[in-house]
């Protein structure tokens, strides 16, 4: 996919770490040099969640509760349960996500 990142010029970083717009139902979030690593902690969201790596820069990784992290990988889509303590480790460039929410099939 071919994202322009200009278009996060003007958000406001979020909680330290990332800057968001949603288009037409999706969360497009950016990480980068601006993501405070103490900002980007475990935590719980009380919704279903398919993430969508669109951009992967600079060895940006994951990391579910009691599982060993992993490179997020470019086009690659993978599923955080509603509840389930996750986590993203910081690393450098950008990473660009987007984010489906709710009901959805796999």
């Amino acid at each position: 996919m071919n994202f322009n990142l200009n278009r996060f010029a003007d958000c406001e970083i979020i909680n330290g770490a990332y800057k968001e717009i949603v288009d037409y139902g999706i969360k497009y979030r950016l990480f980068s040099t601006f993501s405070e690593e103490d900002m980007l902690t475990w935590h719980i969201d009380g919704v279903r969640r398919k993430i969508h790596v669109l951009r992967n820069s600079g060895e940006w990784m994951f990391q579910f509760d009691d599982e060993t992290p992993y490179k997020l990988t470019e086009l690659k889509n993978f599923i955080i349960e509603a509840e389930q303590f996750h986590r993203v480790i910081k690393g450098h460039g950008d990473l660009l996500i987007a984010i489906e929410e709710g009901d959805f099939y796999d």
